[in-house]
């Protein structure tokens, strides 16, 4: 890439120092894009791929002042998106808190006059009871049981009507809370989980399993050549080619246990629990052959797909980040051994840290 060469000629005026912002800006645009959530104006997909294109122009042309201005605009807008996005939801919920008040200000305030009603005829009984007037004393206490069962009659309706009100509040609220939740968990263009919920999930994967001495596999796939097919087709035609390989995925990795998550842009990740090295070779060749038998349409332009894969099983000694790296490691193998295969890293020898750098 152009600044690689820029680099080494600038060591010597600061230029390299600048470089290395602009490598820090760029991965912090990236990591933006790949924790992004849906707005009414952007979905997250859509802008987790508007940042990587972002990230690789400011890699690409160091030197382009203007796309610096143009993502500052960028950013702004979305800012904005956000801000307006949150306060509407805040707004909702908030409506939806007010209504519930006032609904119980306004049962307070019937039941207060059904108290006054039902205390004005027990007073009249009491005065028809001093005055020793029996007709009196009879009619009141006939009026005083038929205000009694009226209030009733009127509370228990009251009642009914406020529970079936609070009743779809609470399915109309557990209903959004449903899909917030989902939509936090879930990447909006392929709807597998996200790189947020395969972060939180293998923690517990590996703590769990190497505890219980469980065999677990982690498949780590990423789409051959995708960058072409943004660039020979457009971008709409690459989403089309990952929501088919979400497919794919799901439909050869279906037990309950198995994890499928978009990783980030065109690389997902297989959890397969409770599988060993054989049988996690089986299912890569399995997604392999899955992926290659797409045919996805485009435009009237058939797109053909592969993908490499890099499998790694999970040790005693392994954290999360170093069962990650290691499948990483035989991904980039797979794909320097010439792509559409697996590549299973290898057992790390005893004594050997399983934290350190891999050279890719």
């Amino acid at each position: 890439m152009k600044w690689f060469s820029r680099a080494e000629k600038r060591q010597g005026d600061g230029g390299f120092t600048e470089l290395r912002a602009i490598e820090a800006l760029a991965t912090v645009v990236r990591t933006f894009g790949e924790q992004s959530f849906d707005t009414d104006a952007m979905r997250a997909a859509a802008l987790a791929e508007a940042c990587t294109r972002w990230s690789e122009a400011l890699l690409a042309d160091a030197e382009d002042t203007g796309a610096y201005r143009r993502l500052e605009a960028f950013f702004e807008k979305h800012r904005a998106a956000e801000v307006t996005f949150v306060s509407g939801l805040r707004e909702a919920m908030e409506s939806v808190v007010t209504d519930m008040v006032m609904g119980f200000r306004s049962a307070l305030a019937e039941e207060a006059d059904d108290e006054e009603s039902v205390s004005a005829h027990m007073e009249d009984l009491r005065q028809a009871a001093q005055s020793g007037d029996i007709k009196e004393l009879r009619s009141r206490a006939f009026e005083a049981v038929q205000a009694v069962e009226v209030s009733a009659q009127q509370r228990r309706e009251r009642n009914k009507t406020r529970m079936k009100t609070l009743q779809g509040q609470v399915v109309e609220m557990q209903s959004a809370l449903e899909v917030a939740v989902s939509d936090a968990m879930t990447d909006g263009l392929t709807q597998l989980f996200n790189r947020r919920t395969f972060d939180d999930r293998i923690a517990k994967y590996v703590r769990v399993d190497a505890m219980a001495g469980r065999d677990s596999c982690l498949l780590l796939l990423d789409i051959d050549h995708f960058k072409s097919v943004n660039d020979t087709y457009g971008h709409r035609a690459g989403d089309a080619v990952l929501q088919a390989v979400a497919d794919a995925l799901t439909r050869t990795c279906m037990r309950q246990s198995d994890l499928v998550a978009r990783y980030g842009g065109e690389e997902f990740v297989v959890v397969l629990r409770g599988t060993d090295l054989k049988g996690g070779k089986v299912v890569a060749n399995r997604l392999l052959e899955a992926v290659r038998s797409l045919k996805v349409h485009y435009g009237g332009q058939l797109i053909e797909v592969t993908t490499s894969i890099g499998l790694a099983e999970l040790v005693g000694r392994d954290k999360p980040g170093t069962w990650v790296s290691r499948a990483d490691a035989a991904l980039y193998q797979a794909k320097d051994d010439g792509r559409d295969r697996c590549v299973v890293a290898p057992r790390p020898r005893p004594g050997q840290s399983l934290s350190a750098p891999v050279a890719h």
